[in-house]
């Protein structure tokens, strides 16, 4: 049974990615969707029309023609989609250069780490940064495939050395990232760090890179910092602004002394943002001591570019 929900071909588009040229041909041709008609001849979409036109378009994206796959239902198009990623993670460090999507770059990518496949993980990841955007790399690949990565370990499905192997190579496919990007010579400053007592650096090395994207320079000094170090860093170097990952759970009144300590030798002229898996502990109090919360990372280019605007 077909949903209420209609829609017109521009949000189909949209959807898609497909032009509406392709969508009219595909109808034409080999009946893959028959939208509904307005009184004055409007192609109007279902749901389901939607989400069929999405999977056509990953199959041929695989190689397949249309005229193979559009007779094929909605499970036989799934299968024959999920094929190739699944052949791909059977054998990352193998794998053909083919274009897949944020979610199954991080699919392959968690089969090379539980294999212990240095070679395919850093060969699917080399991949991902070729054909997504940095951002998409970060919020869809790397950041998911952690979050994976804990779950397995806290099943006990996986051990400390293929979380390990996955930090050093995503390390380095990160700093690649940060290099590749060459900021402006006028371009604002941001330090980037984690505070005293967090040795975990990948959320820092993500904000480093969306910081980039956003225009500005970072300057990154990685995990353990303390309030000192890092506002003399900030004072001799000019920064304009401060972001720390928080990716440990830290001990709240520590961490509180810290952010606080960090705000007085700093003042008011720069802006600090806290952000990280378990930045919400401190949440409620950064606004007291006039430090931003970033609820996600995506937050932190927005206030990055309104910053760099005033």
């Amino acid at each position: 049974m077909k949903s209420k929900n209609l829609f017109p071909i521009r949000y189909v588009v949209t959807q898609t990615g497909l032009t509406p040229h392709q969508i009219r041909v595909w109808e034409r041709r080999f009946n893959v969707v028959s939208p509904q008609r307005t009184d004055s001849n409007q192609r109007m979409y279902c749901e389901e029309d939607v989400k069929h036109l999405q999977l056509l378009k990953k199959a041929v994206e695989r190689g397949h023609s249309i005229s193979r796959v559009a007779k094929l239902p909605t499970v036989e198009l799934l299968r024959l989609i999920n094929r190739k990623v699944l052949d791909a993670a059977s054998s990352p460090s193998r794998v053909a250069h083919t274009t897949y999507n944020p979610d199954e770059y991080c699919e392959i990518s968690l089969a090379a780490v539980k294999n212990l496949d240095n070679a395919g993980l850093e060969t699917i990841l080399d991949q991902a940064t070729v054909h997504l955007t940095k951002i998409e790399v970060i919020t869809g690949v790397i950041e998911p495939l952690f979050h994976r990565i804990g779950e397995l370990w806290r099943k006990g499905e996986l051990k400390i050395v293929n979380e390990h192997m996955a930090t050093n190579i995503v390390r380095a496919i990160m700093w690649d990232l940060i290099r590749s990007t060459i900021s402006p010579e006028n371009a604002p400053r941001v330090l980037v760090a984690t505070p005293a007592g967090d040795p975990y650096e990948l959320g820092a090395l993500s904000t480093a890179i969306v910081a980039c994207e956003a225009g500005w320079h970072p300057l990154y000094f990685g995990p353990n910092l303390p309030a000192e170090e890092l506002a003399a860093a900030t004072i001799q170097t000019g920064g304009r602004a401060v972001t720390l990952s928080i990716t440990k759970s830290l001990d709240t009144l520590h961490l509180k002394r810290e952010l606080r300590k960090l705000r007085r030798y700093l003042g008011s002229d720069t802006t600090i943002f806290i952000g990280g898996q378990n930045a919400s502990a401190c949440a409620d109090f950064l606004d007291e001591i006039g430090l931003q919360f970033l609820a996600s990372i995506s937050e932190l280019r927005s206030s990055l570019e309104s910053l760099d605007s005033t």
